[in-house]
């Protein structure tokens, strides 16, 4: 604690100053070690008692006082004027204490008791979402950063660096579903069929009736050489919750769709049937020509 008009607003710009501090307690060695660790010197101002050093402290004999900041707030809500004394923000050591009840007072003693429980437990709570708040926000942008540069490399066409920044977006949000199907149609692009495969498979998991999941997927099998296989995804798909609304949003049938046409046309009208629309309203929909 140090006078408002000495206009320091951190203990770390007390270098020099003279400290009132009471002698042979834990106090007196955590101030010594404060000035030290932080390049620092002073002065003590040794006392025995509390009331010792607000009368020092109060008759100008130190800059600061120190103790336990439970002490120095309340010693300042004594002074006549406490707004003209300032308690610094640093707390340079933490030690247990807790309050004391009279003896055979046993409701008081409940009611301090889960009192104090309550004020510890706020704390911690609050600590730890502090914590939590800091973790998510450094994942969350650190995610996005990934994925803008995921797609910034796909667009330019590298690939390798694009499923690169992918992985290190996976590692930090394993269930990031707009990563994996990035990352599913580079491996395809790639012709890595099996990975792709594995990545469509782990966003199922996370959402299985992701009807744009099941598109990929049959591109992925219909690219691979297996349009039978890509049949059989993609009438799955077409009964996952508005299936054809969504693929066609997503862009992602049409391919599929013309994969399928210049592969076979019997097939390509089987996958047309199997999404429920007729094949002139497909051909319509996907500028698809014959």
């Amino acid at each position: 604690m140090v006078p408002k008009a000495l206009g320091v607003s951190s203990a770390k710009e007390l270098d020099g100053a003279t400290v009132c501090i009471q002698t042979g307690t834990t106090t007196e060695l955590n101030l010594a070690d404060f000035f030290k660790v932080n390049g620092m010197s002073y002065e003590p101002v040794p006392i025995e008692t509390n009331a010792e050093a607000l009368q020092q402290y109060n008759a100008g004999a130190c800059d600061a006082y120190t103790t336990d900041a439970s002490g120095l707030a309340a010693s300042r809500a004594t002074f006549e004027n406490p707004g003209d004394h300032v308690v610094l923000p640093e707390i340079i050591s933490k030690e247990p204490l807790g309050p004391l009840v009279r003896h055979g007072d046993n409701e008081w003693g409940d009611i301090v008791r889960w009192t104090l429980n309550a004020l510890i437990a706020a704390e911690e709570r609050n600590r730890l979402a502090r914590e939590l708040h800091d973790t998510l926000a450094h994942t969350l942008s650190g995610v996005a950063v990934q994925l803008e540069a995921a797609r910034s490399l796909s667009n330019q066409g590298n690939t390798d660096k694009a499923i690169e920044a992918l992985d290190t977006t996976l590692e930090m949000d394993p269930g990031n579903v707009a990563a994996l199907a990035m990352r599913a149609q580079l491996f395809t692009s790639s012709r890595r069929f099996d990975d792709a495969r594995a990545d469509l498979r782990h966003s199922l998991q996370i959402d299985p009736d992701s009807a744009a999941t099941y598109a990929l997927m049959a591109r992925v099998e219909m690219l691979s050489g297996n349009p039978t296989g890509a049949l059989e995804i993609a009438r799955t798909g077409a009964a996952k919750r508005g299936a054809f609304e969504q693929l066609v949003a997503l862009d992602a049938i049409p391919g599929v769709l013309r994969d399928v046409l210049s592969f076979n046309r019997s097939l390509f009208i089987g996958l047309v049937l199997a999404f429920r629309i007729g094949r002139a309203a497909a051909i319509r929909t996907f500028g698809l020509a014959g």
